[in-house]
């Protein structure tokens, strides 16, 4: 459709038709028929405005036709032209038809003109309102729209503020001067002052006097966007006292993305690390209850052969004939403080005192004391010693691990064993392994494995281990253990760091 309106004209005579033509084809678009039928697939095809139909036709009358288009075409102004003047007619056509106009036969052409001009100011007004309605529906549907998003998101922020109100965490909100404009139960519960005392005051009021730098810089990460996240310190409640808490510190930023404030999650572990502080202790006491136990019993022994010699001694006149005992009474002394020796080597703190050393030249240097006990137990010693770079080792703690490791290797195989000592460079770690050929170390001790008083021989102290962890420590090594039916396999790892 161009800039005029369309007009559609349906009369069964030609010459009718054709007067109309004459008189509409300047102004509008103009569409004539002598069928009602067709006048349908023309309103089809194009948006027809104002309907301009005889009343006296033959397949069809005009009201009849009037009557379809209405249920069809609602905004088509329909206008109906007759030559007879019946009102029942007329009637019938303003009832069923709806029709807007009527025109006489014959019509008074500025009458006729006048009429169609008002029936298409009145098509525009119905195509305007039913513009505007459909708009005012359009922005209906869009603010139920909005008011549903609203109230979700306002129930939403009922749910947050519930839970934040009833969590027993402390949440608090400040701002960027650190003055506190949210206080939630929890805050109250672990500070102890009300929500009413403490809005509009410094959050300096909880902080002790020595963690104001850290406040400090705390606000400072804040006001550059960065969060602070389970942050551990020190605070202070109502009543002076200090407590231990965990802090979640996160910016608060408005709709352009500035930072404006900061909330903090504070989570009280006064008590957790109470309860810490107290099981360390514990363990503490236990530990020193297993080791009096086990010194008292291990110390005993060689005391009791020693004792037991010397009041033999006492009751005969003539000591020299038991001077074949003395030299075991030095051993069971001497053994009493090899005893007491590695109880003070797994307390030592103090830092040892490293040379440039290779490591493979200590394994030599005591390799005959190995074979000794290897020998006596009929068992055998292999050594496969590669090429590794010089570390800085204390030769005298390095000598005992290798002792202290072969000797276990040793005691957990059978005769005919054989013991391999290995050692190599692997990933810029220089490796110490120590492989035996016994039935491996059940689940139970691996899982305890360095444990002090932790052992599988009768008559062991289950100290060896130990010692070993602790050197291993002092060199920034570390001592792994592999196991199985087969045998187990000891490894002792040397980082390249500090080396010369």
């Amino acid at each position: 459709m161009g800039t005029k309106g369309d007009l559609l004209i349906i009369d069964d005579e030609i010459e009718v038709l054709n007067t109309l033509k004459r008189v509409f084809e300047k102004d509008y678009e103009l569409h004539i028929t002598q069928n009602p039928k067709e006048a349908f697939k023309i309103m089809e095809k194009f948006n027809i405005g104002v309907v301009l139909c005889d009343h006296r036709m033959p397949e069809m009358n005009g009201t009849e036709f009037f009557v379809k288009v209405r249920e069809m075409y609602p905004n088509a102004i329909r206008i109906l032209i007759t030559g007879y003047s019946q009102i029942s007619d007329l009637i019938i056509s303003v009832n069923q038809g709806r029709i807007f106009s009527y025109i006489t036969k014959p019509w008074n052409l500025g009458d006729l003109k006048n009429t169609i001009k008002e029936a298409f100011n009145e098509n525009a007004l119905i195509l305007e309102n039913s513009s505007l309605l459909e708009s005012l529906k359009k922005s209906n549907q869009r603010l139920k729209l909005e008011i549903e998003e609203r109230r979700q998101i306002e129930e939403k922020a009922l749910r947050l503020a519930s839970i934040v109100e009833s969590t027993e965490d402390g949440i608090m909100g400040l701002a960027l001067d650190g003055i506190i404009i949210d206080w939630n139960r929890g805050a109250e519960c672990i500070y102890g002052y009300t929500e009413a005392e403490i809005l509009g005051e410094s959050v300096i009021k909880l902080i002790p006097e020595g963690k104001y730098d850290e406040f400090q810089e705390m606000i400072g990460n804040i006001s550059q966007g960065m969060p602070m996240t389970h942050y551990e310190t020190i605070r202070q409640r109502k009543n002076g006292e200090t407590i231990n808490v965990y802090l979640t510190v996160s910016p608060i930023k408005d709709h352009a993305g500035k930072v404006i404030g900061a909330s903090k999650i504070v989570n009280d572990v006064t008590a957790q690390k109470k309860l810490e502080k107290e099981m360390v202790r514990m363990d503490q006491m236990t530990l020193v209850g297993e080791m009096a136990a086990s010194i008292g019993h291990e110390v005993r022994n060689p005391m009791t052969t020693v004792r037991g010699f010397l009041q033999l001694f006492k009751e005969h006149k003539d000591p020299a004939k038991y001077s074949e005992y003395i030299p075991l009474m030095i051993s069971e002394l001497d053994r009493a403080n090899s005893i007491i020796t590695e109880f003070l080597s797994i307390s030592q703190t103090k830092k040892v005192e490293l040379a440039q050393q290779n490591l493979n030249d200590i394994i030599e240097r005591i390799l005959p004391l190995v074979q000794v006990d290897a020998i006596n137990e009929e068992k055998t010693i292999k050594l496969e010693l590669e090429t590794i770079p010089d570390l800085l080792l204390n030769h005298k703690e390095i000598r005992q691990v290798i002792l202290n490791l072969a000797k276990n290797g040793l005691e957990a195989m059978a005769k005919g064993g054989c013991l391999i000592i290995k050692t190599s460079l692997v990933d810029k770690e220089v490796i110490l392994a120590i492989q035996d050929e016994g039935k491996g170390i059940k689940p139970e001790i691996m899982k305890r494995l360095g444990t002090p008083f932790i052992t599988t021989k009768e008559k062991g102290t289950g100290l060896g281990l130990a010692v070993c962890f602790g050197i291993a420590a002092r060199h920034k090594a570390e001592i792994i253990a592999v196991t199985s039916p087969q045998g187990s396999t000891f490894f002792m790892k040397f980082p390249l760091v500090g080396v010369i």
